[in-house]
């Protein structure tokens, strides 16, 4: 759905209690502005590029704590 690469999200589990994590994304947007970005080409691989934006994503870490894993 979006091109930002997400974190790992691993459940902690604090005192045998069972827990899930989610990602909950909040806002997304782009915020446009022009610079530079330096990446791989196919002629160099110190290629230089004139990028006109920057991919923005707002999310919180939700993490739901349960007293049995069947609660879950």
């Amino acid at each position: 759905m979006y091109d930002y690469v997400e974190a790992r999200l691993v459940p902690h589990r604090d005192y045998s209690v069972a827990t899930k994590v989610e990602l909950v994304e909040i806002l997304y947007f782009k915020h446009f502005y022009e610079h530079f970005t330096f990446g791989e080409t196919d002629w160099s691989k110190r290629g230089k590029r004139l990028e006109k934006y920057v991919r923005v994503a707002i999310a919180i870490e939700l993490v739901t704590v349960g007293t049995k894993l069947e609660d879950l």
